[in-house]
């Protein structure tokens, strides 16, 4: 039995430039807009097909105001459509915040409980202990000091720890639901 070479031609990947594209010109299409929610058909767009395409084509399609959903491809008419949508491209490393973004920046910080996401937002290097211990070959026996006033003692993992309480497998723990101050019993709940 042969086997069957299987390959998604709307991809827009190809690995190579060669090849070409196969695209159908749908027309025109009008439809009800997913922006305004008009009623009428007020979104005008051309549409395309692609069956396959080439990296560098769709790159040349991008840079006309072409847009994507899947393998179908489509150009809005801004001049007649309800909604017309422009992209803005920025890097990132050209963005400048203002002064009410950093004003919610800081409101959104001061708002964030301190105890479960603070320490993602504060600025400080924190020390992993099992990270540590590996990366320094620490000798069990020796403790760790941290910031001059935590002391830790890391344990031989060989040794059994003095407060472990020994429990035997085959003995098993036995309730006495009898004694329960609830009179309901274990069916009900505490809401009425």
């Amino acid at each position: 039995m042969a086997a069957k070479k299987i390959r998604n031609e709307a991809s827009s990947s190809g690995g190579n430039n060669r090849g070409e594209s196969v695209v159908v010109d749908v027309g025109r299409n009008r439809s009800p807009c997913g922006y305004c929610r008009s009623g009428g058909p007020t979104s005008i767009s051309q549409g395309l097909w692609a069956h396959s395409l080439t990296v560098d084509d769709y790159q040349a399609l991008l840079d006309r105001g072409w847009r994507r959903s899947g393998s179908f491809l489509y150009k809005p008419e801004m001049e007649r459509t309800c909604c017309p949508s422009y992209t803005i491209r920025l890097k990132a490393s050209d963005f400048v915040h203002s002064k009410e973004q950093l004003r919610v920046s800081k409101r959104m910080q001061r708002w964030v409980p301190f105890d479960i996401a603070r320490p993602l937002l504060d600025r400080k290097t924190y020390v992993v202990l099992s990270d540590f211990t590996t990366s320094q070959n620490v000798d069990s026996s020796t403790p760790v000091v941290l910031e001059d006033h935590i002391e830790l003692q890391l344990d031989d993992p060989g040794q059994e720890d003095s407060n472990d309480i020994p429990i035997d497998e085959d003995e098993e723990m036995e309730h006495d639901f009898e004694d329960s101050d609830d009179e309901s019993g274990p069916e009900t709940s505490g809401c009425q």
